[in-house]
């Protein structure tokens, strides 16, 4: 006597799109699975590759159908671009210090010069820079107080300019022209 199968008991309605998910994983999981060919294998993934494209191509027209989405996006790539390149020119700039600091102090130890190297040779070029920095702004407060001595601004500049204002940008009335020499009649 061939037993017969209980019907499964009734569940409660649900949405139509979650009850066809579960249909179809209870037919998956009661047929037995059909041995792939090559063309079921090509098919599935048309299939994939088409339903991509697909979505690129609505997620592209989107962007550009919309003015502030396409700004946003360029903005943000530009941004990103931006970043990048500053951190690799650092990075890549780095590399290349150490690089030539590692040839400047092997050559120099190659040379017999042990002691040099270019951190000491960066700091004695820093320590004359301030020198001269130093010997520029005394020379020029010496000849800051020469003129404060003088009196005035250096010679040749006379005390107003050419449009008759003076070193100060103040307004000055130009002097009054004198008249002319009388012939005597």
């Amino acid at each position: 006597m061939a037993r017969k199968k209980k019907a499964p008991a009734r569940k409660p309605a649900t949405p139509p799109a979650r009850e066809a998910a579960r249909e179809a994983a209870r037919e998956a999981a009661e047929e037995p699975a059909e041995p792939e060919t090559l063309e079921t294998r090509v098919k599935a993934i048309h299939a994939q590759l088409t339903g991509k494209i697909s979505a690129e191509a609505n997620g592209l027209l989107e962007i550009l159908g919309s003015r502030r989405k396409l700004m946003w996006v360029n903005f943000l790539a530009g941004l990103a671009r931006g970043v990048g390149f500053f951190l690799g020119v650092t990075l890549i700039g780095a590399l290349v210090l150490a690089g030539l600091a590692f040839f400047f102090n092997t050559a120099a130890e190659r040379l017999g010069y042990k002691d040099i190297t270019l951190e000491s040779a960066v700091k004695k070029a820093v320590a004359q820079f301030t020198e001269i920095q130093k010997i520029v702004g005394e020379a020029k407060s010496d000849l800051e107080e020469a003129q404060d001595d003088a009196g005035g601004p250096p010679a040749g500049t006379g005390p107003t300019g050419a449009t008759g204002e003076t070193v100060d940008g103040d307004a000055v009335e130009p002097p009054p022209a004198e008249p002319p020499p009388d012939d005597g009649n």
